[in-house]
């Protein structure tokens, strides 16, 4: 027999930025832009942009012991796709909703939190996704954290997929983003965490 060495290769790009306004003591805006370029998803070039607003349950300055959040985005969507669509698409642009509601308790031994987020397309909203993120930590002695985490995601809204039949190699490789209704992660991890007691205070509002 014959073999072959076989490169495989993808390249994939991402950029956020978020500027959030607080609004009091429970409420801020936000305005949001994503970019990302992905040989593996069909994206020559796919810009979001669009405002938010966000609720938080209980006070933003309790967030390092308690938050539950809700947010509404609206955003509009190029995408230049880097081979036509099975919708018979080389570039568009679309209108979606974006919701996201999460929660997060710290205690001394550690944290739990939940985020739930969906979205839709304004022209459809059969062509959705929702998804569910969940994580524990424990903390084993000072600094030291251990990590536990899943995520769980139903699909039906890849507009980007590729309308040519994939190849073999293509689907062994995984070169490219192939039809699903369903996806999921496990992760576990160590954090530690040395310094100053303030060196981990964030802003929270829009933080997934």
């Amino acid at each position: 027999y014959m073999s072959k060495d076989i490169t495989s290769l993808t390249r994939s790009y991402n950029y956020s930025q978020t500027i959030v306004k607080s609004i009091g003591k429970h409420f801020a805006s936000g305005l949001i832009v994503e970019g990302s370029s992905s040989t593996y998803e069909n994206y020559n070039l796919d810009i979001s942009a669009g405002p938010g607003i966000e609720y938080n349950v209980f006070p933003y300055e309790e967030a390092n012991e308690h938050q539950f959040r809700m947010r509404y985005t609206v955003l509009v969507e190029y995408a230049d796709y880097s081979d036509t669509t099975i919708f018979d698409k080389k570039q568009e642009i679309l209108f979606k909703n974006q919701f996201g509601m999460g929660f997060a308790i710290n205690q001394q031994w550690g944290s739990i939190g939940s985020y739930v987020w969906g979205s839709a397309f304004w022209h459809d909203f059969s062509e959705n996704s929702i998804g569910n993120y969940t994580h524990l930590s424990l903390n084993l002695f000072k600094g030291f954290q251990l990590t536990l985490g899943g995520s769980v995601r139903f699909v039906h809204n890849q507009r980007n997929l590729v309308k040519a039949e994939a190849s073999m190699q293509d689907v062994l490789l995984r070169n490219r983003e192939m039809p699903t209704e369903f996806s999921y992660n496990l992760n576990i991890g160590f954090n530690y965490t040395f310094g100053s007691l303030y060196n981990n205070i964030v802003n929270i509002r829009f933080d997934d």
